[in-house]
């Protein structure tokens, strides 16, 4: 298993990148809150979230279905929805999904870290690659 780990690792990596970059180009008209680094952004009430995979939902062939009804369990105890989440396959060991709250994004962050399901929980930050152009 360990020839496989750096498969996985680069897995979940490529799965939290896709999702951020998902989340960010289906954001309508999103509130923008300042964050306190650099001069960040986040979209408020925004949270991305990676979700451990218990060992019935990755044996199931119906694992995408199981993993999304998790995920709407988890948003509900922490006063979201779920938004949007990644596709899982039989290895994976989790997933990542994203969530939309009222609350403030610290708020949800909280609640979502006391859950045990939950491995990781972070803002929905906005990243800008370049300065916007005038139109002419």
């Amino acid at each position: 298993m360990v020839n496989g780990l750096p498969k996985m690792m680069s897995l979940i990596i490529m799965s939290a990148l896709l999702l951020g970059a998902a989340s960010a180009a289906c954001a309508c008209a999103p509130q923008i809150q300042k964050g306190t680094e650099k001069g960040a952004t986040a979209v408020k009430g925004d949270a991305l979230v990676l979700v451990r995979l218990p060992d019935e939902v990755r044996a199931s062939s119906d694992r995408n279905v199981l993993f999304a009804a998790l995920c709407g369990e988890i948003a509900k105890a922490a006063g979201a929805e779920v938004v949007y989440v990644s596709p899982i396959y039989e290895d994976s060991l989790s997933g990542t999904a994203h969530f939309k709250s009222s609350l403030e994004t610290a708020e949800i962050i909280e609640r979502l870290k006391k859950d045990k399901r939950v491995i990781g929980v972070s803002p929905n930050h906005i990243i800008r690659i370049s300065s916007q152009s005038k139109v002419r």
